[in-house]
């Protein structure tokens, strides 16, 4: 997996849909607790999976959304006996291919060093984290905001607008060192900021169009 703080690595990247749209997973490596965001099939991979277990491998997989269900997660979890966690409103989609661990309902305590943000729009169930790292608040949004030619995107129909709007305005109101989407479409795969308003200010342009339904 390719370092991108000391505490913080992706794995390689796929195109799981044959088109532009590229995903990758994220392991957070800490002094107590290992974690992945997202879901990739290279995580079982000779390369990523020794990877893992060479650096104490995981307690948790943590889904954004109902898009990353598979039947990697199973393996997954029997792989590295690690928990899965997704939203409640994701539950339907995500166990008819593995066991749940953990449920999570709306602004729900979520391990050390994690604040959980209900992010609705993409999916019911979509939810951000963002995470207390070494190198500052890592966010965490899955499919719910993302880089798409160096610009921030969302995956939205139009009665979903007004719930985007709101879920962006939470993440705005973060503090944000870096943002690591589970997609991108492009180069850039993810952001690093070099202040925490940063964040809120490359974000506004998109909230705008939104609100002023603009956006395409």
């Amino acid at each position: 997996m390719k370092k991108i703080h000391s505490d913080l690595y992706v794995s390689k990247a796929e195109q799981p849909f044959n088109n532009t749209v590229t995903t990758v997973s994220y392991f957070i490596k800490s002094n107590k607790e290992n974690y992945l965001l997202y879901s990739s099939s290279h995580l079982l991979d000779n390369l990523h999976s020794n990877f893992i277990k060479d650096n104490g491998g995981v307690k948790a997989q943590i889904l954004n959304h109902r898009d990353e269900a598979s039947p990697i997660l199973k393996d997954i979890r029997n792989t590295f006996q690690s928990k899965l966690v997704c939203h409640e409103l994701e539950k339907d989609a995500i166990t008819n291919f593995s066991t749940i661990d953990h449920l999570i309902t709306d602004e729900t305590p979520l391990f050390d060093n994690f604040k959980v943000i209900h992010t609705p729009g993409h999916a019911p169930g979509s939810t951000s984290y963002l995470y207390s790292g070494q190198k500052g608040n890592y966010l965490f949004t899955g499919d719910t905001l993302y880089l798409s030619q160096g610009q921030f995107r969302v995956a939205i129909s139009d009665e979903n607008r007004l719930q985007m709007i709101e879920s962006l305005l939470k993440l705005q109101s973060l503090e944000v060192d870096g943002i690591f989407p589970g997609l991108y479409i492009g180069d850039e795969s993810f952001r690093l900021f070099n202040t925490n308003n940063d964040f809120s200010k490359q974000l506004q342009p998109l909230i705008t169009s939104l609100q002023n339904q603009t956006f395409r």
